[in-house]
């Protein structure tokens, strides 16, 4: 079954029979890019229609966890974009504030945005005096992020991107994985102050009194209405003057809610809680 197959009407009928089946709502997720969701979860699984998904959701409670993993929004190799990821440095070792720090990565699926922020830390020093949450939805992806995992044929594209992020061909990741076969390994050493944490408990209410949020390319994937109610768990889990990173290709200028932060770096979407008229 191709992408194209699936109407609006099958994705309807999915949306509902989770919601029936996990208690879970995905109504407003974004109709085009949740089609495309579901249309992987299909191929994943080697199905080959919308009605056997819904008979696996129905009737099959261990498919919940891996329905979970295969319709999360997917990753991205490590250090892209890295210039964002310079500018991010640069105002995490320019903070002066930074002990005790925590920084939450909400919906990571995949774990090169994670790897990636650990051996920034790493490099600037700072790895022991800043709290690291990631979470996600499906426990699967949070146990394949905790044990390091990526897999190699993204090792070219990493390291090319590691080289651009520190503007020096003489640079290498090696020294931060190992390999296992067809799978690379980052050492978990990295991850000593890092917590690794199941999204249910963060959907409507996330952790407090955080320093940065990490939610690149994130929302593209939701309509308006799951914007906004996302984008005010962000603002409320904050502490003041916090920042929210986005990235470059996405903009919060269209939502309610944009007049609550302050433009902080347009080049690569950097996002400051606004507090009073500050």
């Amino acid at each position: 079954m191709s992408f194209l197959d699936i109407s609006i009407l099958d994705t309807k009928k999915v949306i509902r029979t989770i919601n029936d089946q996990y208690n879970v709502d995905y109504s407003d997720y974004s109709a085009t890019s949740f089609k495309q969701s579901i249309d992987n979860v299909i191929k994943i699984n080697n199905l080959d229609s919308v009605d056997n998904l819904i008979y696996k959701i129905q009737n099959e409670s261990s498919f919940e966890e891996i329905f979970y993993r295969d319709i999360s929004i997917p990753g991205t190799e490590m250090f892209r974009d890295p210039a964002a990821w310079r500018e991010l440095a640069k105002i995490l070792k320019e903070k002066t504030d930074c002990t005790n720090c925590r920084i939450w990565v909400p919906f990571c699926s995949t774990g090169e945005e994670t790897y990636t922020l650990a051996i920034i830390l790493k490099e600037l020093g700072i790895s022991d005096k800043i709290k690291v949450i990631v979470s996600n939805r499906s426990l699967l992806n949070i146990q394949k992020i905790k044990k390091g995992e990526f897999p190699i044929k993204q090792l070219e594209t990493n390291n090319a991107n590691y080289i651009r992020y520190k503007n020096n061909n003489s640079s290498n990741l090696d020294k931060y994985y190992s390999i296992e076969g067809s799978t690379g390994k980052i050492n978990l050493d990295l991850f000593s102050n890092f917590e690794f944490a199941d999204y249910a408990q963060y959907i409507d209410k996330g952790p407090t009194k955080i320093s940065l949020i990490l939610f690149r390319n994130k929302l593209i994937y939701y309509n308006l209405t799951l914007q906004e109610k996302m984008l005010e768990t962000i603002f409320n889990s904050l502490s003041p003057t916090g920042l929210l990173f986005i990235g470059i290709k996405e903009t919060i200028e269209f939502n309610v809610i944009k007049d609550r932060f302050v433009l902080v770096d347009k080049d690569e979407g950097i996002y400051r809680k606004k507090l009073n008229n500050n």
